[in-house]
């Protein structure tokens, strides 16, 4: 079977732990993350457009350094 199981995570390191370690166990697996980039959600956020790129940078970073552990 070609089947994926994926959990999905704020970019928050804690919530990317979490989901992490929700699915970690299948035979394939992957962990979306994902932040508000709108002028709203940089608003409620209270974030620059660039310090949401750094933000993105950081947590994709971070989630993909855990794939690399199994």
């Amino acid at each position: 079977m070609k089947a994926r199981v994926y959990s999905l995570a704020r970019a928050v390191t804690e919530d990317i732990e979490v989901a992490y370690d929700a699915v970690k166990e299948a035979s394939k697996f992957g962990v979306h993350t994902f932040i508000g980039t709108s002028p709203s959600h940089r608003e409620k956020l209270s974030k620059s457009k660039d310090q949401i790129l750094e933000a993105v940078r950081k947590y994709v970073t971070f989630t993909k350094s855990l794939m690399k552990e199994d």
